[in-house]
């Protein structure tokens, strides 16, 4: 660790403190009106734009050129599925920047079955997003995620390429493979870091928050490459660019069926309300001056409305009243939608290091001192539970009960 500051994220926005809850609804309706906050008004996401055809073709790359140089920022990238988790898109957005820094080339590692919707079908994808190598490894025993299969490739691809900066996201897969792959080469590793930079020595300073999150720490890797993973949702994805190409690298396979050791029994996958929170372009903040789940009605109501995905404080979640797999801040997920509405919410840190990356955060609280106002944009006195049926009624007044959302505006 190099240093300590306070984290002072803070947003100092405009209050809204009428007395008339009908007055309140129409300014923050205009408020988001005239930031293009409703959703219909929501921009094409990029990403739904990725398809085989108009990507740029790929290339079957020289696999000695640059990889003695040892300056290459390697994201690992992570696969749900059958589709490219957002945390790995992040990951190239910042390798872009990093590989710049260090006059570096970006490359993505993608491990996975031989089927070509397994692996190849996200090729143009990787590239669009950045990527100027892919190194790749098919093969049958890769297919689905196991600590011993992936940490070979990984340990031997890292062995013999001496890339710089080795990057994963904080995820199930990530934190089981980061630390494994670490040990195995007697590296360093910095965990759930929430931003990294290069500084003048051309080094590696990760950033990762502390005692709850009131102050950020810097770390500096002693050993080569340096490695870390960060938490989904504290990153923004690069636009992708479909005219890129990347030269295709495929990595050794052999005798890896032979190291792994995991039978896999059953696999579930992860709760639609914790993707949701991942891709949603509107969130709603559940916190505890919401009171008992007795009344959430409204709250589901809204969400509906504004096709929203739902989240919540540790309170909320430590008394049981929604599930912990949607618990935003230090201890739950970060995220970063276009719009967050916090709704009953106080601000404590560690709640608001879960939020740093969203787009507009609006909170609506009774008690005007609520730190959470210290980090919105809109600041709205009041209490919530006279001010959502009022909201939602004049949603449904303007039609949104019959637009469809955001997510089925479908790209040419």
């Amino acid at each position: 660790m190099t240093d300590v500051v306070p984290d002072t994220h803070a947003r100092e926005g405009r209050i809204i403190a009428e007395s008339n809850p009908a007055r309140t609804i129409e300014l923050l309706l205009e408020d988001l009106a005239a930031h293009g906050l409703l959703y219909q008004n929501f921009p094409e996401d990029p990403a739904a734009r990725i398809t085989l055809h108009n990507a740029a073709p790929l290339r079957q790359g020289n696999s000695l050129r640059g990889a003695l140089t040892g300056r290459a920022v390697w994201v690992v990238a992570e696969l749900e599925q059958n589709t490219i988790r957002h945390i790995t898109l992040e990951l190239l957005g910042k390798g872009n920047e990093l590989a710049a820094a260090i006059q570096g080339e970006l490359a993505a590692i993608l491990i996975g079955g031989p089927r070509a919707a397994s692996v190849a079908h996200h090729l143009p994808a990787l590239a669009a997003y950045g990527a100027e190598r892919i190194y790749m490894a098919a093969d049958p025993a890769l297919e689905h995620y196991t600590t011993e299969g992936y940490t070979a490739v990984l340990v031997r691809a890292i062995q013999t390429y001496a890339p710089s900066i080795v990057l994963l996201g904080s995820t199930a897969d990530g934190r089981d493979l980061a630390p494994r792959v670490a040990a195995r080469l007697n590296l360093g590793l910095t965990g759930d870091c929430i931003d990294l930079a290069i500084d003048e020595q051309h080094r590696l300073v990760q950033y990762k928050p502390a005692f709850g999150g009131s102050i950020i720490s810097f770390i500096l890797s002693n050993t080569t490459p340096a490695m870390a993973t960060l938490r989904p949702g504290m990153l923004h994805a690069a636009q992708p660019d479909f005219a890129r190409t990347a030269d295709i690298i495929p990595l050794p396979t052999d005798h890896i069926a032979e190291q792994i050791r995991t039978t896999i029994v059953e696999r579930t996958y992860r709760d639609t309300g914790v993707a949701e929170l991942e891709s949603a372009k509107i969130i709603l903040g559940v916190g505890m001056g919401m009171g008992a789940p007795a009344a959430y009605a409204p709250l589901r109501q809204l969400a509906h409305l504004l096709h929203a995905a739902i989240g919540a404080t540790r309170n909320v979640t430590d008394q049981g009243w929604l599930p912990k797999q949607i618990q935003i801040g230090l201890t739950g997920r970060a995220i970063a939608p276009r719009l967050y509405l916090a709704l009953g919410i106080r601000g404590a840190a560690e709640h608001i290091a879960g939020i740093r990356k969203a787009g507009y955060i609006v909170s609506i609280n009774k008690n005007k001192r609520a730190p959470i106002f210290r980090h919105s944009n809109l600041a709205v006195v009041g209490d919530v539970h006279e001010l959502l049926p009022i909201l939602i009624a004049r949603l449904e007044e303007m039609g949104f009960d019959n637009l469809p959302s955001p997510n089925n505006y479908a790209s040419e």
